[in-house]
Order: structure tokens, then C-alpha cells, then sequence
């Protein structure tokens, strides 16, 4: 190769154009549609056998260096830390939409939940994100860990799978087998705020989780990622120095840096947008500054849109269990048919907890026998609904309705 020299001059002038070049990139935004054009090929056209790969925008905020860091090693589980304001939704929103437009929801699977009910409800309105199979608006912390538990289930029966060919990792049980086995990731936004209101009971539970996921989950290919404002205090730090990929956006604290990061240089960015990663031993030395794009509302619903008819074009059968605490189900036709098909059981409603392939709680009746049925609420409000539940119920299983009498009593002045 030839080597070219340079005037001194002309050297200054190429590194001086250079960050130029960045400080001009800065002042303007930096949007999904400029990031897609550059950096993507097309729609699910990654293969990823080795796994996914994380991007999080661009190094330094030069659109000439887009970052993406692939999960394996010691590059795994991630973490997300930022004050309000500063770009948490905006980062999970890239991130996802990055890489679910990469990969075929053959080969990655979501199960997310979102504790403010707000930013993951969005993936299962009009369009549903093909990939994910669980979205979860609630603020229950028994469910977080009902469904975490499931999540640990699957990992166990994968890593038996792995272990009964020999294959150390799901790249061998690929190369043994020729069958892809799709990654899977519990994605949590405001963990810290299921963890101020759980149980020391549930909160062990929770770690146990982590420490499954964090033991077995790199070689089966079953990952753990959330977002949060501050590092959460009840969380084991042994569990937390095995999440190996470390975001913080601007803290309002250099202690919360310190604890998410290693340090506290999110502390002091000054321009939203912009956020450290660090994927190494937590020193300055190896933060990476990385600017992160801004997906519209309506770049959003377009980007869900074009996903869910490229999985009707490619004939992949998609499903998703959509779970809202806060959205009232009435009672229907649905409901109605389980209701006779189950002679034995009282209905209860939609579950509370993650019960897989079962969105409704039940419990075994014999109500030709004159079971006796114990409710108690402080609520009135929830009493009434019970009421009519077991109306309801009765409804369906007794043929003369003239023979059905509900004696309800009111024991709020004992």
C-alpha cells in the first residue's frame, strides 16, 4: 500500500472538517427514517445465527459510525438508566424497533412489560409488533414474576434440549441440526417501579429469575433488558454486574451514574438525545458516547404497519397476548361459551397473573350441591362486579332461570 504525505496544513484542515462535520450532525435531529436509509438493508434481512445484534445509534453522534454490539459473551442482559425526560422511551424505542426491523419474528421473540401502562401498549393497538408474544400494561408486580417464572421454564426445557445432542449453545444445536431456535427476551420498563411495591417473598422470587436468566441465559439465547430511572437498590449486585450491557442516559445525580454506569459521566451531558455505554470495566476510559435516533408516532405506526404485512406476505403466523390491567373486558359471547363448556367452574375473569395459553381465572364449583361462595372487597364497587359474575355463571348452568335467587349482604358498618 502507498503511503500518501500530508502538508501539516492540509492534516489539521481533514481532522478540523471532521468535527466540524459531528458538531453540525448534533444540531440537527437525528431521525429514524435518515438511520433506516443508512443502515439497514431491508426488512428481516439478517439472519443473525450467532444471535442478535443491539444497536444504539450512532458513536460520537457520527452518522459514519453506527454502534452494534452482538449478544454473546460477556455482552449480554442490558440496562437502561435515565432521569425523566431524558430519552429512555425514545432509546427502548430504537433499540426494539432496530432490531424487530432486522430479524424475522421467526427468530426473536418479545415478552415486555411496561409498569406505566403507557409506552408498550403502543405495540399491540392497530398494528401488532409481529414479534412479540407477550405485552403486558401493568403495574402488578405478581405478574411480573409469574410471567419471569414461565420465561425461566422455557429456558430450562431449551437448555435440556441443547444438552441431549451434546450442544453447548444454541450456534451448535443450529450446526447439529440445522434448525434455528429463536432468541427470546424479557424487556421490563420501569423496573423501579415494580420493585418500590413488591414483597421481600417477591422479591426473591424476582432475583431467582434474574440469577436463571443470568446463569443459563447467554447459551440458550434468553435475555433480560429493562429501563429504569435510577439503579434499583433491592436488586442483588452480584446479579447486576453479569448485565454486561450498561446505558445511562443524563442522571440528575452522579451517584446514579456511578452505580448504572461505573462512573458519572452521564451526569454531565448536556444535549438530549445522547446517552454512554459501557460495555467494559466501567471507567470513563471505555464509556462510548452514542447519539440515539427519534422515532415519530407516525414513523412508529408505519414501521408496525409494513411489519405485520411482511408477515402476511411471508405466510408467518403470528399471536400476542395482550394484557391491560386497566381495561375493563365485558362480558361476551366468549365468555358465555366457556362458561357452559365448564360445568364445574366459576369464572372469575381475566387473569392476574401469566397463565400460559389461559387468559382467564377459574375455580372448581359444584354448584348443584349448594357450594358456599365467600367474597370479600373493601370495595363495594368490586362486590357488585362479583355479584354479577355469579350471576352470570348461574346463568349458564341452570336451565330455569326462575329458580336462581342472589341474597346479598352489605357488611360495611361491622
Amino acid at each position: 500500500m502507498k503511503r500518501i504525505e500530508l502538508p501539516l496544513t492540509d492534516a489539521k484542515q481533514i481532522i478540523e472538517d471532521y468535527y466540524n462535520d459531528i458538531k453540525n450532525q448534533r444540531t440537527k435531529p437525528l431521525l429514524w427514517s435518515d438511520w433506516r436509509t443508512r443502515n439497514i438493508k431491508g426488512i428481516w434481512y439478517e439472519p443473525c445465527p450467532e444471535g442478535p445484534t443491539f444497536r444504539y445509534g450512532d458513536l460520537n453522534g457520527d452518522n459514519r459510525n453506527p454502534l452494534g454490539l452482538l449478544l454473546t459473551g460477556t455482552t449480554v442482559h442490558g440496562s437502561t438508566i435515565g432521569s425523566t425526560g431524558s430519552g429512555k422511551s425514545v432509546t427502548t424505542n430504537f433499540k426494539y424497533h432496530d432490531l424487530c426491523y432486522r430479524i424475522s419474528p421467526e427468530h426473536l421473540e418479545l415478552y415486555m412489560i411496561d409498569a406505566k401502562r403507557v409506552e408498550f401498549s403502543k405495540y399491540a393497538q392497530d398494528y401488532k409488533l409481529p414479534h412479540a408474544k407477550v405485552v403486558a400494561a401493568t403495574s402488578d408486580m405478581e405478574y411480573v414474576i409469574t410471567l419471569g417464572e414461565w420465561f425461566v421454564e422455557q429456558m430450562d426445557e431449551r437448555n435440556n434440549l441443547l444438552s441431549s445432542i451434546g450442544a453447548s449453545n444454541v450456534t451448535d444445536y443450529y450446526e447439529a441440526t440445522g434448525i434455528r431456535l429463536p432468541t427470546r427476551m424479557l424487556v421490563i420498563d420501569e423496573l423501579g417501579e415494580f420493585l418500590s411495591v413488591c414483597t421481600n417473598n417477591q422479591m426473591k422470587r424476582f432475583q431467582n429469575i434474574l440469577s436463571a436468566v443470568v446463569r443459563l441465559g447467554r447459551n440458550t439465547q434468553y435475555f433480560i433488558d429493562f429501563a429504569t430511572q435510577v439503579v434499583p437498590p433491592q436488586l442483588d449486585k452480584t446479579i447486576l454486574s453479569n448485565f454486561g450491557i450498561k446505558f445511562c442516559l443524563k442522571v440528575n445525580d452522579p451517584k446514579i451514574g456511578e452505580l448504572a454506569l461505573g462512573n458519572d459521566a452521564s451526569y454531565y451531558i448536556k444535549q438530549r438525545g445522547f446517552g454512554y455505554l459501557n460495555v467494559g470495566d466501567g471507567t470513563k476510559e471505555t464509556n462510548q458516547l452514542v447519539r440515539i435516533p427519534y422515532i415519530s408516532d407516525t414513523q412508529f405506526q408505519a414501521n408496525l404497519k409494513e411489519m405485520c404485512e411482511e408477515a402476511d406476505k411471508r405466510g408467518i403466523k403470528t399471536s400476542m397476548f395482550y394484557y391491560n390491567e386497566k381495561q375493563v373486558k365485558p362480558w361476551n359471547s366468549n365468555w358465555e361459551e366457556i362458561a357452559k363448556a365448564s360445568r364445574n367452574k366459576f369464572l372469575l375473569g381475566h387473569s392476574g397473573l401469566y397463565i400460559h395459553e389461559q387468559w382467564y381465572n377459574s375455580f372448581d364449583w359444584e354448584y348443584t350441591n349448594a357450594s358456599n361462595v365467600l367474597c370479600f372487597s373493601p370495595h363495594m364497587k368490586a362486590s357488585d362486579v362479583m355479584l354479577e359474575m355469579l350471576v352470570r355463571n348461574l346463568n349458564t348452568k341452570i336451565e330455569d332461570k326462575d329458580s336462581i335467587y342472589v341474597v346479598a349482604s352489605n357488611f360495611n358498618d361491622t
